[in-house]
């Protein structure tokens, strides 16, 4: 069985996230369970291999993320023809699933100066600054990643018609892009804004309020995914910001793939009804087993013309809109951002 992380293309080629997967000794565990979930993986265009290695490594990562996660949850698995990417099956319903993903603009070396600025904590205003920009452009990035999914009608498609239609996306547009949760996609897919507001009693209160428009650095997109005419006939939208290779990496030392040498440590935030909380914690110490589903989000489409079941995809996060107020599922322990620390010990 040929061996997806050998390199087939010359090395001026190869992607530098391929390059530090395969290179580095702390990336071990995420080389070994890659090399074994390709070998089950159907590459139904027989360009898995090459895309990998070269200018589509994020976005066969992410294939390669949803298969391990609908395997987890119990889906039986079908990959043919061009599109879409996945059918799931589970309780007699048939799901196509197209996956999707925000990537880099071509010569854009004014972003990842603004993601240096954000980790410039000696200059406050400056980093403000840069985040609200890196914000608003991953809300423009990923809204336009999805119309440009509709314009492909898949749902016209002999063997997708009739079928609840799901969109599977992750931001890869820039190295910051993972650190951001899913709040700013659930507010551009509903077309909400979260305001602050006093009442009488001096208490602070949030209000949804709904806008039909985004605007950022002069581009202007339709803001509300789901209340587009064309979007009814998208059932649903799955997300995460954790479909990376870090990810792999952890897993793969879950599996015992690495040996004492490697050392993974995990720091992020979490939710809880009272707040975010803070959490750490070494990989593969017994302290907190992760899963593929762990940081995923399904987001249920209120005008959708084929709805899928809220059990379906239980106990996963999810969230759906009651009217002009959302509710949902939130699982036990939800990240919403972390970062992983990859050591080596000689």
């Amino acid at each position: 069985m040929a061996d997806i992380t050998i390199p087939i293309v010359d090395e001026a080629k190869l992607h530098p996230l391929f390059k530090r997967l395969i290179n580095s000794p702390a990336y071990q565990p995420g080389r070994k369970l890659i090399k074994e979930i390709a070998e089950e993986f159907i590459d139904i265009d027989g360009n898995l291999f090459e895309q990998f290695q070269t200018t589509g490594f994020n976005q066969r990562l992410w294939e390669l993320f949803l298969f391990e996660f609908f395997k987890e949850n119990k889906f039986v698995i079908k990959r043919q023809g061009d599109n879409p990417d996945f059918f799931i099956t589970k309780e007699n319903i048939e799901i196509a699933v197209e996956a999707v993903t925000s990537n880099p603009t071509d010569k854009d070396e004014n972003t990842e100066q603004l993601v240096k600025k954000a980790f410039d904590f000696k200059n406050k205003d400056e980093q403000k600054t840069a985040n609200r920009h890196i914000i608003d452009q991953t809300t423009i990035k990923l809204g336009s990643a999805l119309f440009s999914k509709l314009q492909k009608e898949y749902w016209e498609k002999n063997h997708i018609k009739g079928k609840p239609l799901i969109f599977a996306i992750e931001a890869f547009h820039h190295s910051y892009a993972n650190n951001f949760p899913d709040y700013k996609i659930a507010s551009y897919l509903y077309g909400f804004e979260i305001k602050k507001e006093i009442d009488d009693h001096g208490n602070s209160i949030s209000k949804y309020e709904f806008t039909t428009e985004y605007g950022f650095n002069g581009k202007k997109i339709p803001f509300g995914f789901f209340n587009l005419e064309e979007a009814k006939n998208v059932s649903a939208i799955i997300f995460t910001n954790t479909g990376n290779i870090d990810k792999f990496n952890r897993m793969g030392s879950e599996k015992g793939y690495c040996d004492d040498k490697v050392i993974l440590f995990r720091v992020g935030t979490f939710y809880t009804p009272e707040k975010i909380e803070y959490f750490e914690y070494y990989v593969g110490s017994g302290e907190h087993t992760e899963t593929w589903s762990e940081g995923v989000s399904i987001f249920h489409n209120p005008n959708a013309l084929i709805p899928i079941p809220k059990d379906i995809f239980h106990p996963n996060r999810q969230m759906w809109q009651v009217g002009k107020n959302f509710d949902g599922y939130m699982p036990d322990f939800f990240p919403y951002v972390s970062e992983t620390g990859n050591l080596f010990i000689e």
